[in-house]
């Protein structure tokens, strides 16, 4: 609602407002009334002396002179430069009032500048003609007055230049939702004037909405992590009324208690969409009435979309690692037993290697070798010997320590990294353990299988072992192994 117009102000309160030769003709038609009501003061003295009975020789003498002539003209004079004053006030009260005005009253925007600025009140009023400027305020609470910027001037460009330097500058550099984030809340908040400019993120599901990022300035104050209803927001109301700015929210949304418990009064907001998805909203609040300028518009619509488009690409670069974590996983595993691949075993083992090198420690690298795995599936058939290689895997895993490395090396072999620190286990306690874990009966599908065990070699690294020469010695004690059973039997 538009302000009541102001009475009527003495001009000689703001000259500043006027031009240099303005101020000049009032001044000088200022003196001239007052002269001419100091002349005419000791003639209508006079009179009143001798209308009311007093007939001194002084009183006679005066008005013998012929003064009383010349009251006629004196008076006309003074009445046409009063007249004069009259209407010059009375046409610039009109001025006045047909401006837009910014603030409901200019108590209120003294006092915000007074807050702001961290002044006393009766300094902020000498800046008489900060009304008819854009006053905001820095990230470290210092005092920005610029040109505002719905009027062209110097000031407005410099100012819309250095605001798209610095945005490009923003985009460029920001590796992060936040770096690109607080940068043009503030830039928006500069160039809108609202005390308070957020994004905030939308949860449909949970009926929520999140404020991720704010600025602030001066009273009114929307903390980062307050959660509101969704349904409640006047952000919702904003979007389903297709509406941007709103001057007077208590007149458009009366019911809307987010707007009510905060005090806005002025809102604006521009959805943000990652995808075809909405992500949130980026939002300016005032508790002032305010217009956002068409330049702010665009910048709020502008910065949404930024926005939006950071939080697509960061979500496509997240999905991507999932992606690619998960090939990199498959590429590590073996897809039959789910125990780790000849390739996976070969890295974890040079990095083995390194660390005993290091500290001291001693690596065991056993080998197993499944005996008679050939004839089991020339008798049972190729799925069962897939069933007794996956059983045997899993007792393999079963068997192993926290730290230790269990891999399949190919076919029916497998092999089993562990460590010993400080003498702890040796490579006949890790062999014993690993044959008696292999062997034993096996539910199958189609039978049950009573297996003899795996064929177990161990050795021990030594300082300045190659990955190739530990497996070939773990092979060659596994084909010991091996020919032993055969002699026993």
């Amino acid at each position: 609602m538009p302000a009541p117009p102001r009475p009527w102000p003495p001009l000689i309160r703001r000259p500043e407002r006027q031009s240099r030769h303005h101020r000049r003709l009032y001044q000088l038609v200022t003196l001239v009334a007052w002269g001419a009501w100091l002349y005419l003061f000791v003639p209508l003295v006079t009179l009143l002396l001798w209308l009311g009975g007093v007939r001194t020789a002084w009183v006679e003498g005066f008005l013998s002179q012929g003064v009383a002539a010349d009251l006629q003209g004196i008076a006309v004079a003074a009445l046409v430069c009063a007249l004069v004053l009259v209407l010059w006030g009375e046409l610039e009260r009109q001025r006045a009032a047909a401006k837009p005005r910014r603030l409901p009253s200019e108590h209120d925007e003294a006092q915000s500048v007074s807050e702001g600025m961290g002044l006393p009140l009766r300094e902020v009023y000498k800046l008489r003609d900060a009304r008819r400027a854009l006053v905001n305020f820095t990230p470290e609470g210092g005092f920005l007055r610029v040109d505002g910027l719905d009027r062209p001037g110097p000031s407005r460009r410099s100012e819309m230049d250095t605001m798209l330097q610095r945005l490009a500058e923003t985009v460029a550099e920001a590796r992060s939702l936040e770096e690109l984030t607080r940068p043009m809340l503030e830039m928006l908040e500069r160039a809108s004037g609202f005390e308070s400019v957020y994004l905030t993120t939308i949860d449909e599901k949970e009926g929520l909405q999140h404020v991720l990022f704010s600025h602030n300035v001066r009273r009114l104050q929307i903390p980062e992590g307050l959660a509101v209803k969704w349904r409640d927001t006047l952000c919702r109301r904003a979007l389903e009324d297709g509406e941007t700015g709103v001057v007077d929210v208590p007149s458009r949304w009366p019911d809307a208690e987010a707007g009510q418990d905060l005090g806005i009064r002025s809102y604006a907001t521009a959805p943000v969409h990652a995808g075809s998805e909405l992500y949130g909203t980026l939002c300016a609040a005032s508790r002032h009435q305010l217009t956002l300028t068409p330049e702010a518009e665009r910048l709020l619509h502008m910065f949404a979309i930024l926005v939006g488009h950071h939080v697509e690409r960061e979500s496509l670069v997240a999905r991507l690692q999932q992606v690619n974590a998960e090939l990199s996983a498959v590429a590590l595993v073996d897809p039959l037993t789910g125990l780790a691949n000849r390739r996976a075993l070969l890295g974890e083992l040079a990095r083995m290697l390194d660390r005993s090198q290091r500290d001291g420690s001693r690596v065991h690298v056993a080998f197993l070798d499944l005996d008679g795995f050939e004839d089991f599936n020339d008798q049972h058939g190729r799925g069962a010997g897939d069933e007794l290689l996956t059983a045997v895997a899993a007792r393999i895993d079963s068997a192993v320590r926290g730290g230790d490395f269990a891999a399949r090396y190919g076919g029916d072999e497998f092999v089993v990294l562990a460590w010993s620190a400080d003498g702890e286990g040796s490579g006949e306690d890790l062999r014993q353990r690993l044959a008696r874990a292999t062997e034993g009966g096996y539910e199958l599908s189609h039978a049950t299988v009573d297996y003899p065990g795996a064929s177990v070699g161990v050795t021990t690294a030594l300082p300045g072992d190659a990955s190739d020469a530990v497996l070939a010695r773990a092979d060659e004690a596994m084909y010991e192994a091996k020919r032993r059973r055969r002699a026993r039997r």
